[in-house]
């Protein structure tokens, strides 16, 4: 190859390494609007637990404070989940809650925790790349259930995500498709989606 072949090959490569470098910024920009915008509701629904805390477990706690905070949390809650593009099974879940939330007839009965289980999606989603989210939700919806459902799945899909990262695209495709029916460890999984 001379050099007029390498400086031809170069400038056909150029455009499409800006063309990803591009998405790779787009990228940063996005996973980075996303993380300021979760902190924000984050912050302002740790603030509204503090007034709840102030409001509701004293002896005089009124009715119409319960409604108006309630109301406030769940807002903040659903732009929080608006804004992570949460999996169906964990938007499932949290929209479950919500409506217990909205039968709670007093703070006694609600349950004003819901947020912590986005914060944790978001703490393990927060870095990753486009490709490794989907990865990810897709995970998240393909498990099986156990005692914890929710934080079982998180944990479940950020394991299973350490072996995908090892294999190549084909095999990946393999072992999700394997995946609903394998009985067997994950580590029995990867082997077998590279040998098929």
């Amino acid at each position: 190859m001379d050099l007029g072949d390498i400086a031809k090959g170069v400038k056909n490569a150029a455009p499409k390494l800006e063309d990803v470098a591009k998405d790779a910024m787009a990228w940063v920009t996005q996973a980075d609007k996303r993380t300021k915008a979760h902190e924000t509701y984050l912050s302002r629904i740790k603030d509204l637990r503090n007034e709840i805390s102030d409001a509701f477990f004293v002896e005089d706690a009124s009715g119409g404070d319960f409604e108006k905070l309630r109301g406030i949390y769940r807002s903040d809650l659903s732009k929080m989940a608006k804004n992570l593009e949460l999996p169906k099974t964990l938007k499932t879940s949290i929209s479950e809650e919500a409506h217990y939330l909205d039968q709670a007839g007093s703070p006694y009965e609600a349950n004003f925790d819901m947020h912590t289980i986005l914060s944790d999606y978001h703490n393990r989603i927060a870095k990753l790349p486009p490709n490794e989210k989907k990865q990810f939700d897709t995970l998240v919806d393909l498990y099986k259930g156990g005692p914890f459902p929710v934080g079982g799945s998180l944990d479940f899909a950020s394991g299973a995500l350490t072996h995908l990262r090892k294999l190549d695209p084909t095999q990946q495709d393999t072992f999700l498709k394997m995946l609903p029916d394998w009985e067997q460890s994950l580590d029995d999984l990867e082997v077998a989606a590279r040998l098929l």
